[in-house]
């Protein structure tokens, strides 16, 4: 896996592990709906997205996001990244 998110998201199933993440397009990109965004340079948007993963009534939400988190740590796996990096290191290295 690439990132410390990614790692908490692949145990999510087992810990129950949710995503707030700085609202980014990298992280859009690699968690998609598994993770709920703050703006980073604000400290109140942040504070409002811990209350409402936090908050009693959001059970179903952190659920949705803890099967979405897995989805999306497992598409980094090793068997699903290293013959990607070997399709590329191999073009490279053998050009068509």
């Amino acid at each position: 896996m690439t990132t410390p998110v990614l790692e908490a998201s692949g145990l999510n199933k087992r810990f129950g592990a949710v995503v707030a993440a700085s609202d980014l397009p990298v992280h859009r990109e690699i968690y998609g709906h598994a993770a709920d965004y703050f703006n980073p340079y604000a400290a109140e948007d942040l504070a409002r997205v811990l209350d409402g993963l936090l908050a009693p009534g959001a059970q179903a939400h952190r659920q949705a996001l803890v099967a979405r988190g897995a989805e999306a740590a497992a598409r980094y796996q090793p068997e699903q990244v290293l013959p990607k990096w070997q399709r590329l290191l191999e073009t490279l290295v053998h050009p068509a």
